[in-house]
């Protein structure tokens, strides 16, 4: 099923030396291991002007973002959102004092449905997140009979509460 879904070959690095090549699932499992640590899947709220009426513009959407340090993991995973031919923004949101921050920002929502159909058997932690967004960005692609904005800002409540759900409170 999804044998031959990336364009590109990528080599296992261990340390200085080459390993052998991974394959096609092996990669997505890898790339859903890191969603699950390091990603976040959202359904937001955003504001955009003023309608026709001149009331202000309330607009829900999804995304899913990877944000990390490491230039190695962050290209990794770019090369393999390349392959699968994922549209995402490459942003770099902040820096520490120490070190840079790096972000993989997905928001179309037929890149989102694309990268969840190659992740989704592999998502562990992040799975009913995984669902709820696959569901709003379905949903949401079709545009007919999902205007309302009560509806669309509902699946914003259902996912914050999935993830405040996993957190670890001490």
């Amino acid at each position: 099923m999804i044998a031959g879904m990336l364009s590109r070959r990528y080599t296992l690095r261990v340390g200085n030396t080459e390993g052998s090549q991974l394959s096609d699932n092996c990669r997505l499992a890898w790339l859903a291991g890191i969603i699950d640590g390091e990603g976040c899947f959202t359904i937001f709220r955003h504001h955009r002007g003023l309608d026709r009426a001149g009331q202000r513009y309330e607009h829900t959407s999804a995304s899913i973002t990877i944000t990390n340090s490491c230039a190695a993991l962050m290209d990794t995973a770019r090369g393999i959102l390349d392959g699968l031919g994922v549209k995402y923004k490459y942003l770099m949101p902040r820096n520490s004092y120490t070190r840079p921050i790096w972000r993989i920002d997905v928001r179309n929502y037929a890149a989102i449905l694309t990268l969840l159909d190659a992740v989704d058997p592999y998502l562990v932690g992040k799975a009913e997140q995984a669902a709820l967004t696959r569901e709003f960005c379905e949903r949401a692609a079709i545009r007919k009979g999902f205007a309302d904005r009560e509806e669309r800002a509902a699946y914003g409540l259902r996912m914050s509460h999935l993830n405040k759900h996993g957190q670890l409170i001490l």
